[in-house]
């Protein structure tokens, strides 16, 4: 119809060109309309019904010179790709079948995205897998195709940028890692510098720093940088040689994600540590035998850097006896190893002199940087308890002596204390402990020991002077160590006699008759005594006790003598009662006596006339009595007796 349009013999075109063109009419309403209002201009006509067939003789065009999309990561195949600046339309001018578009893309990257053939929307292609952080450009570049039936098209770039999700994790690499780092370094000193990457974009990479556990405020991390400082505690390898932090690095995404990465931090040693003992009093018991050079104790010492250059000095030694009191001059007693702290014995110890030692050790790091802090605070003491052997015997007091003698009073009942001895042992323990034992002892049992851990001898039963004049036996001192020692020293104990005997008189008694008319001075008897004691004890002397006067007796030999006349016929008999006393001069307590009654019998002698009983004798007689009647009797009385008591009567006178 166009080219019947301006066709000469047809209908007359316009100056300015043809009336119509296919671009203007494109339903057939219009073109009936229009023609009938021209040619009704014209000319009278009927009504002439023209038909305009389209011609596929235009393009699509799409609205836009490009297009801008997006899309998030990792959305599902078949998630809709936002057209930022569409929708994607391409027009054609044509009409029917020829105005129908169909698209498609064209592109390297085809197998990510597909495009509705009818509708022009961007989908995920099936299978597809999004992953931003795999595209070195998260921009997608493809052409989009509007094509018509009849083949006619065109294009236009499509620009899908792919947004990014937070699907990534920041990422350390390595995630562990170490280094080293000089103890005592000063706070804000940067350790080492960390650094995470995050695959994703934008905030969703920007990253924050934390020490996440074990920090112990030894260390922190500065949040943008990583870098890892030292925190404003000491760090002290001595304390702590190593750390294992946890650094989490987190991104700003939504929701946010981390990654950790393991830092050691090993601590450099710096010899500052002070050198200290592991037992810094020790206490321990040496015996007085142990010889020079052996090893009694070893101090150890222990510097927590690392390697440390130790020695070991003995600063002073006090030594103190029994008493507690200080020996001097014993310094050099003990010695100790430089290197090892093995204290030894420099010189012969002697218990019985010295009992404790206290040792006082000082342990110096020659390896130490800091001067001050070389040398152990504080020292070391060292207590030694000098054990005894049993290397003496018991001593009797007074030292020296050879032997004991004594004298003893005889009559000490049993249990009296004898004597006592004592000896001693400078040993100690069982070593000093003495007991006492008496060997070579006399027959009778005469003493023994109160016990055996003293050395007091006790009688045992009574000594009598006048039977035993001496003890001897040994008495032995032996201490209780193994083997024991013991010394001996011979007893003499003298038996000092007691007057503990009475004067004994021969004869329990003594009778003696003795004529009246015996002289004066004359001995009538000797009584006689002795006495068991000795000396002054065994001295008698004699005494009367109840003489009456008529008797008398010799002190010193017992003999009675007539001292005044006797008178039988006034007292025919004495009883007397004589006395022996011994220790003449003696104190009264001490002297004993006895006595012995002397029966004296004083004989008659014809010294007596005889008596009448009557001066005078009256009588009468009646006459013519026969002879041979008794006219009176007459009693004459003789004090004499027997044959000199004898009377005989005679009658004398002129009438005899």
């Amino acid at each position: 119809m166009a080219n019947d349009v301006g066709r000469p013999g047809g209908v007359q075109q316009p100056a300015n060109g043809p009336i119509f063109s296919k671009q203007v009419v494109r339903h057939h309403a219009k073109v009936f309309l229009l023609f009938h209002l021209l040619f009704q201009n014209i000319q009278d006509s009927d009504f002439l019904f023209i038909t305009i067939l389209d011609e596929n003789d235009n393009r699509p065009v799409f609205t836009r010179t490009s297009y801008k999309a997006e899309i998030t990561e990792n959305s599902a195949a078949g998630s809709t790709v936002i057209v930022l600046n569409g929708p994607v339309l391409a027009e054609d001018k044509d009409i029917g079948p020829n105005a129908v578009v169909k698209y498609r893309l064209l592109g390297p990257r085809v197998d990510l995205f597909t495009v509705n053939s009818d509708t022009g929307v961007i989908l995920v292609r099936q299978g597809a897998k999004l992953n931003r952080e795999a595209f070195q450009d998260p921009r997608v570049e493809l052409i989009l195709v509007g094509e018509d039936i009849g083949g006619l098209n065109s294009t236009v770039p499509l620009t899908i940028t792919i947004l990014d999700q937070n699907d990534n994790p920041p990422v350390f690499s390595p995630s562990s890692f170490s280094v080293r780092l000089p103890e005592n370094s000063p706070t804000g000193v940067v350790v080492t510098q960390l650094s995470a990457t995050d695959a994703d974009s934008g905030s969703n990479a920007w990253l924050v720093y934390r020490l996440e556990s074990s920090a112990l405020d030894r260390f922190v991390v500065d949040p943008l940088s990583g870098a890892v400082l030292v925190g404003n505690t000491t760090l002290d390898r001595e304390e702590r040689a190593s750390y294992h932090l946890v650094v989490m690095a987190t991104d700003r995404g939504t929701p946010p994600l981390s990654g950790t990465a393991t830092l050691t931090v090993i601590l450099d040693d710096v010899n500052d540590s002070r050198p200290r003992f592991m037992q810094p009093v020790t206490v321990i018991s040496v015996n007085e035998s142990t010889p020079p050079g052996v090893v009694v104790a070893t101090l150890t010492a222990e510097d927590p850097d690392l390697n440390p250059r130790l020695e070991y000095y003995i600063i002073s030694v006090e030594a103190k006896d029994d008493r507690d009191k200080p020996v001097v001059g014993l310094q050099d007693s003990f010695g100790i190893d430089l290197h090892t702290g093995a204290v030894f014995v420099r010189n012969r110890l002697n218990r019985e002199f010295v009992t404790t030692f206290e040792i006082i050790v000082s342990v110096h790091d020659n390896a130490s940087e800091v001067i001050d802090k070389s040398s152990s605070v504080p020292n070391a003491r060292l207590s030694i308890n000098v054990l005894d052997v049993n290397d003496n015997a018991p001593r009797f007091r007074p030292f020296g002596v050879t032997n004991f003698t004594e004298k003893i009073l005889e009559g000490a009942q049993p249990g009296t204390t004898l004597l006592s001895v004592s000896a001693v042992d400078p040993d100690k323990g069982p070593n000093g402990q003495i007991s006492y034992q008496l060997l070579h002892l006399p027959r009778g049992e005469y003493v023994r020991l109160e016990d055996t851990s003293t050395g007091k001898i006790v009688a045992n039963q009574t000594v009598d002077f006048e039977k035993v004049q001496w003890l001897n036996f040994t008495i032995r001192a032996q201490d209780q160590g193994s083997p024991p020692m013991s010394s001996e020293l011979p007893v003499y104990l003298q038996i000092v006699d007691v007057n503990d005997n009475n004067p004994v008189f021969l004869q329990p008694s003594y009778q003696k008759p003795v004529y009246e008319n015996v002289d004066l001075g004359t001995t009538i008897v000797r009584v006689t005594a002795t006495d068991a004691d000795s000396g002054l004890f065994a001295v008698i002397e004699y005494s009367l006790v109840d003489g009456e006067g008529k008797f008398g007796i010799r002190s010193s030999t017992g003999e009675t003598y007539i001292l005044s006349p006797l008178d039988r016929e006034t007292k025919d008999h004495y009883t007397l009662t004589a006395v022996a006393r011994d220790n003449p001069g003696g104190s009264p307590n001490n002297r004993r006596e006895s006595s012995v009654q002397v029966l004296v019998t004083v004989l008659d002698v014809n010294d007596y006339r005889p008596r009448f009983t009557n001066r005078v004798y009256n009588t009468s007689v009646f006459e013519n009595k026969p002879s041979g009647t008794s006219v009176i009797t007459v009693t004459a009385i003789d004090l004499d007796e027997g044959e000199n008591a004898a009377i005989i009567y005679s009658i004398l006178g002129p009438n005899v």
